[in-house]
């Protein structure tokens, strides 16, 4: 059901909070608000879950704030996927990520809080667009053809100091 306002997510350890979402909407026409939890298993075409993924209002990707969280010292790819998919992330504070995804407005840090998810939910869908928009700024710096790009000029500039590359037109 693309095109509707989804809130999916894999929140096993927040029941509470979504219901609490769904409370908060519930003077929401039913066909404008839906939520769903999408349990699917492997999908072998990737297409199809960018899709699937793009069509969500957001995205919440927890991480729990323990030492032993490896995800502090990790760069998470789910997290980068969903950007990448042009979906709003509301992500814990734990990834190094979710500081950058906060200062470029794409998407929402919380503690791993019910109240804060509940809150975080409603920002994404008040500001939804802008969310987008700032979104695929952010997903432009990851994307790897400007990642090389990138690298490519400075290696040749340190390289070839006085010789410059011209834009292809």
């Amino acid at each position: 059901e693309e095109g509707n306002n989804h809130i999916t997510t894999a929140l096993a350890n927040f029941p509470y909070a979504i219901q609490k979402v769904i409370a908060k909407f519930n003077n929401i026409a039913d066909d404008e608000l839906r939520y769903h939890e999408i349990v699917a298993g492997f999908i072998d075409d990737e297409q199809k879950v960018k899709r699937i993924v793009a069509s969500w209002t957001a995205a919440v990707a927890l991480y729990i704030p323990i030492e032993e969280n490896l995800s502090a010292y990790a760069d998470p790819s789910k997290v980068k996927f969903y950007l990448g998919c042009g979906t709003p992330v509301i992500v814990t504070r734990v990834p190094l990520l979710a500081e950058e995804i906060h200062r470029k407005g794409a998407g929402v840090i919380i503690e791993y809080d019910t109240k804060q998810l509940v809150s975080a939910v409603t920002r994404i869908f008040a500001k939804n667009d802008k969310y987008r928009e700032n979104v695929m700024h952010l997903a432009y710096e990851y994307d790897y053809k400007k990642i090389y790009d990138d690298a490519f000029s400075i290696m040749a500039k340190r390289l070839w100091p006085s010789f410059s590359i011209l834009p292809r037109g």
